[in-house]
This record gives C-alpha cells, sequence and structure tokens, in this order.
C-alpha cells in the first residue's frame, strides 16, 4: 500500500491502480499508512472513515454517513443541492485517497452511494469514486450490514446494488496481515480463525466448554460483564431484570412522544425506544452520533449521573457520564455532558405516513446485541449465541470481542 502511495506522486495520476483492496488490516497498520500519507501528501490529502461512530473513534475518523451526507433510508439518497453540495466540493478538495475501515458492515447499496457522492464532489462521473484512490481495511468474515446487500452476495435486481457489486468486483489487490494484534493467545487465534472459516473441530468445541458458565468458578462468572445477545428481545429483557434487580432506586419510566398511532406502536423507532427506563447509575449505551471528535458515538458506553425535571413528568436532560469522552463537562473532571430528547422523523414504508418520535437517544446497556458490539473491544463478556446462529459470523463476531479467552463466558445453548 506504502507503495501504491508513493507511486502516486512519481506517475501520472492515469497510470495509477486506483482501487487498493486491504483484507483484515488493523489499528497498527492503518496509523502507519495515515503517517505515510500525511509525510508523501499532506495531512488534506486522505479522509479516514468508517461505518459506525465506534468504528470511526478507533481510527480517530469519521463516520461515512457524516462525510458524504447519506441519509439512513436508501430510498431518500438523491443528488446533493445548494450549500450541501458546496460544502462536499471544499471537504474532498485535496483529497487524493479515501481510507474506509471496517468495509464489511458496508452493503453494495451503502458502497454505491459512496461512490455517488465522490463523483458528484471531484466532477468525474466516469471512474468509480470520482477518480479517488480507495482503500478498504477490515474483516469479511465479520457480519453483513442488516439492511443492505453484503458485498460478497449475488446482487438483486436494483440499481445501487448493482452498481456497488460493479465497484467491489473492480478492486484489483488484496493485502493480508498475518499478525492479530487484539488477541496473542495462538490457542484462541486458532479457535478464532476455524470459527471465521466454519471448520471448527472436537478439540475447538472443547476448548469453548471450558468457558461454559456451567463450567467455571463462581469468581470468573463476570456478572458485571457486558452480555451480548443475538436478538433484541433477549437484549430488552436482561436489561430490565438487571435494573430491577440492582441497587437502583428509584427506577423511572419515560414514554416516547409520537405523533400517530403507527410511530407509538413501535417497540423501537430510528434508534428511540418507546419506553426508557432509566435511574441514576443505571448503566447505558449512546444511541446517537452526537460528537466523534469526542468519542460521544452511537455504541458509547457509560451511566446515567442524574435525571432533571422541569414541572412537566417529561424529564428536561439527562445528565451522563462517558468514560471514553474527552471534552468539555459540565461537572469538571467528570466526563458529564447533558443529553436531551432527540426528535427523529420517518415515513412508514406501508401507509405512507409520516411518523415523528421524541424520545432520549440513550438505552439501557447491561446487555447489547452481538451485532451491535461489532467493532468494539471489551474486556469481560458474557455471551449467548441463543439455540440458533441465523446469521453468518455472529459466533465468531461474539467470541472475538475479547483479548483472550479468559474475559469471556459462554451460556451454552448448544451444550447438548
Amino acid at each position: 500500500m506504502v507503495k501504491r502511495v508513493k507511486s502516486y506522486i512519481s506517475v501520472k495520476e492515469s497510470d495509477i491502480e486506483k482501487l487498493p483492496n486491504a483484507s483484515d488490516i488493523i489499528d497498527r497498520s492503518q496509523k502507519y499508512l495515515t503517517k505515510r500519507l500525511n509525510d508523501e501528501l499532506g495531512e488534506n490529502s486522505y479522509i479516514l472513515a468508517a461505518p459506525t461512530g465506534v468504528s470511526a473513534v478507533l481510527i480517530n475518523g469519521k463516520t461515512l454517513h457524516s462525510v458524504f451526507n447519506i441519509p439512513p433510508r436508501y430510498k431518500d439518497f438523491k443528488p446533493l443541492t445548494g450549500e450541501k453540495a458546496r460544502c462536499l466540493t471544499n471537504s474532498l478538495s485535496k483529497v487524493k485517497f479515501l481510507v474506509i475501515d471496517e468495509y464489511s458492515m458496508i452493503g453494495c447499496k451503502t458502497l454505491a452511494m459512496v461512490s455517488r457522492r465522490c463523483k458528484e464532489a471531484v466532477g468525474n462521473n466516469n471512474e468509480d469514486f470520482g477518480g479517488l484512490n480507495v482503500i478498504l481495511f477490515g474483516d469479511v468474515k465479520q457480519l453483513p450490514q442488516v439492511k443492505d446487500r453484503a458485498l460478497y452476495k449475488k446482487v438483486l435486481m436494483n440499481n445501487l446494488n448493482m452498481e456497488g457489486k460493479s465497484i467491489i468486483m473492480a478492486f484489483d489487490g488484496a493485502y493480508i496481515l498475518n499478525q492479530c494484534h487484539r488477541q496473542n493467545d495462538a490457542r484462541f487465534l486458532q479457535l478464532l480463525d476455524n470459527l471465521s472459516n466454519c471448520t471448527v473441530t472436537p478439540d475447538d468445541y472443547k476448548l469453548l466448554t471450558t468457558r461454559f458458565t456451567s463450567e467455571i468458578s463462581q469468581e470468573e462468572q463476570q456478572y458485571d460483564a457486558l452480555h451480548l445477545f443475538s436478538t433484541k428481545e433477549d437484549v430488552k429483557k436482561f436489561n430490565l431484570i438487571d435494573l430491577t434487580t440492582g441497587d437502583y432506586c428509584p427506577t423511572v419510566k419515560i414514554s416516547s412522544r409520537n405523533n400517530c398511532a403507527i410511530a407509538a406502536n413501535l417497540s423501537e423507532a430510528e434508534g428511540l425506544q418507546k419506553d426508557l427506563y432509566l435511574a441514576k447509575g443505571a448503566k447505558i449505551m449512546l444511541r446517537s452520533n452526537l460528537w466523534v471528535e469526542k468519542k460521544l458515538v452511537n455504541g458509547s458506553i457509560g451511566n446515567v449521573y442524574d435525571i432533571l425535571y422541569a414541572e412537566e413528568n417529561f424529564p428536561s436532560v439527562v445528565l451522563c457520564q462517558f468514560p471514553e469522552y474527552d471534552g468539555p463537562s459540565i461537572i469538571p473532571g467528570k466526563n458529564i455532558i447533558p443529553i436531551k430528547a432527540a426528535l427523529k422523523a420517518w415515513t412508514d414504508e406501508k401507509s405512507g405516513m409520516k411518523c415523528t418520535r421524541y424520545q432520549f437517544p440513550i438505552a439501557l446497556a447491561y446487555a447489547c446485541t452481538i451485532h451491535k458490539s461489532q467493532g468494539m473491544t471489551i474486556d469481560k463478556v458474557v455471551v449467548d449465541i441463543g439455540e440458533l446462529e441465523f446469521a453468518l459470523g455472529l459466533t465468531y463476531v461474539a467470541i472475538s470481542r475479547v483479548r483472550s479467552l479468559s474475559e469471556i463466558a459462554i451460556n451454552p445453548h448448544w451444550k447438548n
């Protein structure tokens, strides 16, 4: 990859192989690459981006959706005009390289939309990404994007899907990192490799059984660890049980405000919950990218410091403490910020009705889905896959969130 950066300087743009693809490269390689880009082309010569706030924070980058003004719903995608178009053009005016992390979480439609935005900004409609050099980082064996077509799947008859598939097929090179820096236990690494390739052996299974909750000691049960479930329903149940059986008093119920019955009946809409249960000290997760540069992103985990009311029953603000947040705090040195309720709008696909919901963009975080954990490195986890692995890569992603096997406990649905 570094050779390609150097070649950019020494040859004409028309002679460059535009589309290198880096598979399974992680933080250390990214930092080295971006340093070389800085040295060779300058700090404004590239953009670091990722599909989620959590993954963007890890590379000190931005989310793809914020960089390229991509709407949450694909059907709302259209060419930019006016001030938005001008801002995008200016932001890419000196850019030569686009570096995207966690590309397994990007589907065909998203890739096509990013390419179209690059074409808009650069003014070159004849080449993918407007002729920009694009480098993809990630592990394709992880979970694919939920609401998009995986890059490795056969495409459906949809313009964006077909365009995205054509783009990924044009990538001309792959670089494999042979050393993993998250885990350094050779046996654990072999287990993860076998899980990712669907080649699990009896010895692998035997190793996993040593971490069954029924087999580990009382001291290793990890009651305070983040629990990972495969379904939202299991997450919801566990979070409520943990809140109501803990030392949290009083517990408050914050009901969302909706403009119609369709919106009111949804348990979750646009990341906002219908009914939010909170208490002082409760463990929570932020559900919106509020300030990516200061590590306030969708997936940030913290706790409730206080809940403030005016005269109404609906709180004015929830004071939250996020350990990783590095911006200004309303109480110096405590990483506390006020979270206000957010208003989200969408169109119901069946009825065509315009729906809105007003709720705080947070959720209890004693547990989260395995999909939500993708991209995270977690100190301790308890994994509950369920009785059936319903998505490709589900078990692999869950088990690989930790650095060593001793940091995980497994609820053994498949024991028998």
